[in-house]
């Protein structure tokens, strides 16, 4: 949850300048390449799941993903998205994925700076 919290922030901080935008967190339900849609699932007001359909437009800014074919079922993501489409769809000015640390990352890091500087391990 505060991986949650942290996202919805760092986008709100990165793209605080759009106007009338909203975040949309949650989980990918789903992706789909052919119409540039991503659906997340996101609590609703009512404390209920609801899917929410994003449109990923060209110029929709990914952070954490290289493009709309990177996310997978079940990431945790966040975007700022602008007015619906005709269709229901948010349009996206951005998408966040935050980028998981893992412990045996950070052991490895440990580890170089100290044989780098000589330290017996």
């Amino acid at each position: 949850m505060k991986l949650m919290a942290i996202l919805v922030l760092a986008t709100v901080l990165l793209f605080q300048g759009t106007a009338d935008a909203r975040i949309v967190a949650g989980q990918v339900v789903s992706t789909d390449s052919t119409a540039n849609t991503v659906t997340i699932s996101t609590p609703s007001a009512a404390g209920t799941m609801e899917d929410a359909i994003i449109s990923v437009e060209p110029e929709t800014k990914f952070l954490g993903a290289a493009s709309i074919a990177e996310l997978q079922e079940g990431d945790v993501v966040s975007a700022t998205v602008t007015e619906q489409t005709v269709e229901g769809a948010w349009k996206a000015t951005s998408i966040s994925k935050p980028t998981p640390v893992t412990a045996t990352g950070a052991t490895s890091a440990a580890t170089e700076t100290a044989s780098s500087a000589g330290a017996p391990y």
